[in-house]
């Protein structure tokens, strides 16, 4: 069975109408689970033993994230073959992200660089192109290294299936820091407060909503193409 780690509600409701939609969520339809985990590293390895505790076998690490190489454009698919913690890289199943990458359609863009991690949001351009030089890395999140790792101490397959939300040249205005909270839930009211002090943020915080939006679209579709089981290996039990 795959278990599917996912940050944000908004993220885990692209798996379909069966996914869990709040923090601790755990849901699952034939030979798939998946949960809700909330922002950062100790969220998503709880979450990813949640899953091998009621029956995963294999781990995924689906989402968003942030482009560092100005050529990412939002909208293309990530199926890094490791990610980087600091000096730790950690390989990935590079057979699996290449079985997903062959639902790819014309025109649709993928990348196999390796992922960062970081421990806060990266919402400028300069913390952005730091951590590029830094890592080499061509995008970033908060919990793919997380349950990555976790799949490693634990035997298990790990894939990353992330898309590109926000370009390297784009700033994160403050109102959409501000929206997420520690449990990976939107606040709109966190935001509206944030727009009345920064009413320049609105622009920017339409252009990153679209760009989310699009995200969301890709994420959509590489669920639909890979169900029932996003073309995970087949493994009777976890290999401890």
């Amino acid at each position: 069975m795959i278990g599917i780690v996912t940050p944000l509600g908004l993220e885990a409701k692209c798996l379909g109408s069966w996914a869990p939609r709040r923090r601790g969520d755990v849901r699952q339809q034939g030979e798939r689970i998946a949960i809700v985990s909330g922002v950062g590293w100790r969220a998503a390895t709880e979450a990813a033993d949640k899953l091998v505790r009621n029956g995963a076998t294999s781990l995924i690490s689906f989402g968003t994230a942030g482009a560092l190489d100005r050529d990412l454009l939002p909208g293309t698919l990530l199926l890094p073959r490791r990610v980087i913690s600091g000096d730790t890289q950690i390989p990935l199943d590079e057979s699996w992200g290449e079985r997903i990458a062959g639902c790819l359609e014309p025109g649709e863009r993928s990348c196999q660089e390796p992922l960062a991690h970081a421990s806060e949001v990266q919402a400028t351009v300069d913390q952005k192109k730091r951590l590029r030089g830094k890592s080499g890395a061509a995008a970033v999140d908060m919990e793919s290294a997380a349950v990555a790792a976790f799949a490693t101490e634990h035997g298990l397959p790990c894939v990353v299936v992330r898309v590109i939300a926000d370009a390297a040249w784009t700033p994160l205005p403050d109102s959409v820091i501000a929206a997420v909270d520690e449990h990976g839930e939107i606040r709109a009211g966190r935001v509206l407060r944030s727009l009345v002090t920064k009413p320049q943020d609105f622009g920017p915080l339409i252009s990153v909503f679209r760009s989310f939006r699009r995200a969301q679209a890709m994420l959509e579709r590489i669920a639909r193409r890979t169900e029932p089981r996003f073309l995970a290996p087949v493994l009777d039990e976890p290999r401890r």
